[in-house]
């Protein structure tokens, strides 16, 4: 399964129930995005959850002194087709 490289955030199960009680498996997902980000000096594509990329952009923007982030994580397209 894909997990959140921060935060380690995985797949979540458990039911649906409805108003008769009637119980079936349901499988909740972490919003995983493809982002770039410099690990030990180099840049490496990682699978993010939307609230890591939301407070490492604010990180980044409380570092540089700014109320807005001045650089932006770079998020990859996942197209099937390839660039050349």
């Amino acid at each position: 399964m894909n997990t959140c490289y921060t935060c380690h955030k995985t797949a979540d199960f458990g039911h649906l129930v409805s108003h008769a009680k009637n119980r079936h498996a349901h499988m909740r997902k972490p919003n995983l995005h493809r982002a770039h980000i410099i690990v030990s000096g180099v840049r490496t594509a990682v699978l993010l959850c939307t609230r890591c990329i939301r407070m490492m952009k604010k990180s980044v923007a409380k570092a540089a002194g700014t109320k807005t982030a001045p650089v932006k994580i770079a998020k990859t397209k996942t197209s099937g087709a390839k660039a050349k």
